[in-house]
């Protein structure tokens, strides 16, 4: 149970995320607010699972509509924390089968008819890195469904890769469901760099070595912390520290082409640490969160004007 101090605290940490106390302006360009369905970004929750201390990659379930999943930083256990989208702990699971030196993201999708969760290796921070990797496992059950016995869940097959100009410091990754693609974006170069690997099931070694091909570069960005498509592949929401950027995507458009264009930017409320993002499970709805314990869960919804 709450303590009513705790109450107290926790409403005022809430009412001081809320506060228009805005950082001062950095080196992203974009226009603001252009032709925007997507206004209001609003705390909903707070994330506070005690091992989840530096949390990293965030996806919407496949399974539930009320479940988000979330992994921590570089060098903790390979864990998987589960959530409510309200914030509400929901267990964990130990993932086996995978290295674990810097996560940075992970994408939730689906692969003829069953759903997956992917977890992102790809933290490069000195660009040193030979190759990194992704990890691919089916989407478990929540874990507070489940016998502690089975608190766990194995990977299905990893991809092994290295970018095709060398190495990159990497911290957003998103899965185009429709076209088959796993889309990266560099984080320390200026401007971004976008690149693309296929989707797809090995057929042979899981270990074989993948090049991911550059694509475009992304221009007026300032070091991207998280990437995701809409299982429709409709849009796209790339985070900074201090804005979510939604960009919408037209019948027969390339990503090349998207993210070239004019996204619609929602700043976010005073949170250090943003690092987060990920649609809904509808595609619709963007929950964006901060690496720091606690965690406020922010959702942006389109608006209904």
């Amino acid at each position: 149970m709450i303590t009513e101090p705790r109450k107290r605290r926790t409403a005022c940490f809430l009412v001081a995320l809320l506060t228009p106390a805005w950082v001062p302006a950095c080196a992203e360009t974009l226009p603001k607010d252009v032709g925007s369905i997507y206004r209001n970004a609003i705390v909903v929750g707070t994330i506070d699972i005690p091992g989840l201390v530096e949390l990293s990659g965030l996806a919407a379930s496949r399974i539930r509509d009320d479940t988000l999943w979330a992994h921590n930083d570089s060098l903790n256990a390979p864990i998987l924390y589960a959530f409510g989208t309200d914030g509400r702990d929901l267990g964990s699971l130990r993932v086996e089968g995978a290295s674990y030196l810097d996560w940075e993201d992970m994408a939730s999708f689906e692969l003829d008819g069953q759903p997956y969760l992917v977890i992102g290796d790809v933290g490069d921070n000195r660009a040193l890195r030979p190759f990194v990797s992704l990890f691919f496992l089916r989407e478990p059950a929540v874990p507070s469904e489940t016998i502690e016995e089975t608190r766990r869940v194995r990977v299905e097959w990893a991809v092994h890769y290295r970018y095709e100009d060398g190495p990159r410091d990497c911290e957003s990754l998103a899965i185009d469901e429709p076209g088959k693609r796993i889309l990266l974006l560099s984080k320390r170069t200026d401007p971004p760099v976008l690149y693309e690997l296929p989707l797809a099931r090995p057929d042979g070694e899981s270990g074989l070595l993948q090049t991911a091909r550059r694509l475009a570069e992304v221009p007026g960005l300032r070091k991207p912390t998280a990437l995701d498509i809409s299982p429709d592949g409709a849009r796209a929401v790339i985070q900074t520290r201090r804005y979510t950027y939604v960009f919408d995507r037209d019948a027969g458009q390339s990503w090349n082409e998207v993210f070239s264009g004019t996204p619609q930017r929602i700043e976010m409320p005073r949170m250090p640490g943003i690092e987060a993002v990920t649609f809904d499970r509808h595609g619709r709805s963007v929950f964006v969160t901060r690496e720091q314990r606690p965690n406020p869960l922010v959702r942006i919804d389109p608006s209904t004007e």
